[in-house]
């Protein structure tokens, strides 16, 4: 490792995060400084005074939250946990629970909450804060979608010169690969300064997904080259009802077309090579697509999606109960792309069948962690292969993690698709909501087969969670409107003239 990721580590934590912070609105300083962070630094660890130490997730969100309570202190002080925070705190404990029941001591305990807090919970905590209608969640979504514009130059370079800047810049690769993985189609795989070349490939299908809604449902056409991150309109309950006639907030007064910058990121994400990217960006664009279907609209898409991860944990669980196994059509769709990796998932499948096996020795907390969740022979080797994060969480933390994990990630969509009609999903309005809800969904589904984590999925899913709590609570506000007879009467915010 060379000595610019530790300059890196430690100038994006102690001089670019303030600076964000003094010349740049707060919010935009948040979302700046949490998903350029991810994009650009190192995947290493150096130690800081005291007994922690910083690491990647840690610069992008510790140090954020930090400069947010020093810059921006009312905010923090404003906010109150909500109904929809609990699934959420539940997940940010569930790890020191498990550890405390697997007798690994208080220590081990309060190292697994850090943990959760840094890759989970301040992530979520800032998305709740800093979205506080839907113009800061569209304002998110911008944020998402050019800092992949940002990411295009070098992504191109290493389609050409092969995955190599992380070693060339910091020092170290980032992922054993082998060689093979980094080839793909005839080409290379770029993986730039992330963990691997799928975790970038979902990244780019993302920052797709996000500018392509956001055109196809004319929520963003044009927009202003040197203000690109600008917001405008304040979405408000009644044009989330779909009571307002005009799309108010649903451009910016700009010169700059957005089509070509959009199709050019739905290229280069295709061009990443990355399977598990591409047949999610086709599921989430059908989905997306039977919004605004002029014959017939539905959110059906979006409640499958929802049940996807349901469906296959529940397989792998009771397939006998469930009734319903993904594994035959997920192979035959891989093996007509790529014969090669049906044969690598058919591996994964027989070693998540071992792991389930043995987490349901401990079926509702988990084994904790220093791999007590694996499987050995018996001579002491490892023979088990934990791809999938979700076979992770229920090895690790049971049944329960499992649980709320999928809700604290999820509930913020099902209560916007059960609140919601699908004019209103497929309104102009609703496009930046709808366009991260996807991104969350392709990375719930993308956690059964892989476990690439990064701290952007947490901030949308705060974000998401902010959103929909403000929207309800407008929605419960009364305010006093004259009667027909002259006397004043209370209705709900947003509703009526």
């Amino acid at each position: 490792m060379s000595s610019l990721a530790n300059i890196a580590l430690y100038g994006w934590t102690f001089v670019v995060v303030p600076v964000l912070f003094v010349v740049l609105p707060a919010r935009l300083a948040v979302f700046s400084g949490v998903i350029f962070g991810w994009l650009f630094l190192p995947f290493s660890v150096v130690d800081i005074p005291g007994p922690l130490e910083l690491s990647k997730y840690g610069a992008c969100t510790l140090t954020v939250m930090l400069c947010a309570a020093l810059f921006d202190t009312a905010r923090l002080t404003r906010l109150r946990v909500h109904l929809l925070d609990v699934p959420m705190l539940l997940w940010l404990i569930s790890p020191p629970i498990s550890s405390l029941l697997n007798g690994l001591g208080v220590n081990d305990a309060m190292s697994g909450l850090f943990n959760q807090l840094t890759v989970w919970g301040i992530p979520y905590i800032l998305g709740r804060l800093y979205v506080t209608d839907a113009a800061g969640l569209r304002q998110l979504a911008l944020v998402v979608f050019f800092a992949g514009v940002t990411y295009a130059p070098f992504v191109l370079w290493e389609m050409r010169m092969s995955p190599v800047l992380h070693k060339q810049v910091y020092g170290f690769v980032t992922y054993a690969h082998g060689g093979h993985a980094n080839v793909r189609f005839d080409g290379w795989r770029p993986v730039v300064f992330q963990q691997h070349g799928l975790m970038l490939g979902l990244l780019m299908g993302a920052v797709a997904v996000v500018g392509g809604w956001l055109w196809y449902s004319g929520a963003w056409r044009r927009f202003d080259p040197f203000r690109p991150f600008r917001s405008s309109g304040q979405g408000t309950w009644r044009t989330w009802s779909g009571i307002a006639r005009r799309t108010g907030g649903a451009g910016v007064l700009t010169l700059a077309p957005t089509l070509p910058l959009v199709l050019g990121m739905i290229l280069l994400a295709v061009m990443c090579r990355a399977l598990n990217a591409f047949i999610l960006m086709v599921m989430v664009g059908g989905v997306l697509l039977a919004l605004r279907n002029p014959i017939w609209r539905t959110r059906l898409g979006i409640v499958c999606l929802l049940l996807i991860p349901v469906v296959y944990v529940g397989d792998r669980l009771a397939p006998s109960l469930v009734g319903i196994s993904l594994d035959k059509p997920v192979m035959a769709a891989v093996s007509m792309v790529d014969p090669g990796r049906a044969s690598s998932m058919q591996f994964r499948v027989d070693s998540e069948h071992m792991l389930v096996e043995h987490a349901l020795q401990r079926p509702v907390f988990g084994w904790a962690g220093w791999g007590r969740n694996r499987v050995y022979d018996e001579y002491g080797n490892d023979i088990s292969v934990t791809d999938g994060y979700w076979i992770i969480v229920l090895g690790v933390n049971g049944l329960f993690g499992l649980t709320v994990w999928y809700l604290a990630v999820t509930g913020p969509i099902w209560l916007m698709v059960l609140r919601y009609p699908v004019r209103v999903l497929g309104s102009p309005e609703a496009a930046p909501a709808v366009a991260l809800s996807m991104v969350v969904l392709m990375f719930m589904i993308d956690c059964l087969p892989n476990a690439m984590l990064t701290v952007i999925y947490p901030l949308a899913v705060g974000g998401l969670s902010g959103l929909m709590i403000a929207q309800g609570a407008r929605a419960r506000r009364p305010r006093v409107v004259p009667a027909a007879s002259g006397a004043p009467r209370a209705v709900p915010a947003g509703v009526g003239g």
